[in-house]
């Protein structure tokens, strides 16, 4: 089983490491095997208040791009576009969990301003 540093989805694979992490395309080099996969001091990193600002921003983009996907997929009548959005709608997940990491919080907010429309 390999563990993606990046995002931290594991990868079972029989053979070998992949060249590229399957969930979100991270580097071979930051594909571990899961007896060395430790997450615990990778997010731990001081922030000044305009990188926190920056980093809180970051995660509202990543949260109203996996939103505006997730609704996309299901409004799309093609099965190709469906699928294209929900692929998208989870890469943008990732994105966020990422930056809910960085900013040390418990839970993402999942949820889109009161003022955004979506129009498809």
């Amino acid at each position: 089983v390999w563990v993606c540093k990046i995002c931290g989805e594991a990868y079972i694979s029989t053979t070998n490491k992949p060249a590229r992490c399957p969930f979100c395309g991270a580097y071979e080099k930051y594909l571990v095997d899961s007896k060395e996969y430790d997450d615990t001091g990778d997010w731990d990193v001081e922030l000044n208040e305009t990188d926190k600002a920056n980093a809180e921003k970051a995660l509202g983009v990543e949260v109203s791009n996996a939103l505006f996907y997730k609704c996309s997929a299901k409004k799309v009548k093609e099965i190709d576009g469906k699928k294209l959005f929900k692929i998208l709608a989870k890469v943008e997940s990732e994105h966020a969990s990422v930056w809910k990491k960085i900013l040390k919080l418990d839970k993402i907010k999942w949820e889109l301003p009161i003022n955004y429309v979506l129009l498809l």
